[in-house]
C-alpha cells in the first residue's frame, strides 16, 4: 500500500523500483509538486491518474515533466496523455511501448 506517499506534499520526485503489487498511482493526485515519476516492474495497468494530475497553481498547466514507466501491465495509453506537455514520456518492456521525448 502506498498511500502514506499522499502525506508527502513537498516530494519533487518520485522512484519506485520493484513493487509488483502497484496497480493504482491515484496516490500522486495529491503530491503537488511532483515533477519526476518513474516506476519500475509493477503491476501498473492504468495510466489514467496521470490525466488527472495538474499543478494546483494560478494557471493550472500540467506539472509533471517526466515520466518513466518500465516492465508494467500497461495496455493501453489514453490518447489524451501522449498530449501533455512532458519533457519525457516513455513506456518500455510492458505490453504497450511508447516514447515521447
Amino acid at each position: 500500500n502506498y498511500d502514506f506517499i499522499r502525506k508527502m506534499k513537498g516530494l519533487t520526485q518520485l522512484y519506485i523500483y520493484s513493487a509488483p503489487n502497484l496497480e493504482d498511482i491515484s496516490f500522486i493526485l495529491d503530491l503537488p509538486r511532483l515533477r519526476y515519476l518513474f516506476i519500475n516492474d509493477t503491476g501498473l495497468k492504468d495510466l489514467k491518474p496521470l490525466l488527472k494530475y495538474k499543478k494546483k497553481g494560478k494557471y493550472d498547466n500540467f506539472s509533471l515533466l517526466n515520466v518513466g514507466i518500465v516492465k508494467s501491465k500497461i495496455e493501453k495509453i489514453p490518447p489524451k496523455l501522449l498530449e501533455q506537455r512532458f519533457s519525457q514520456f516513455y513506456v518500455f518492456d510492458s505490453p504497450v511501448e511508447v516514447k515521447k521525448l
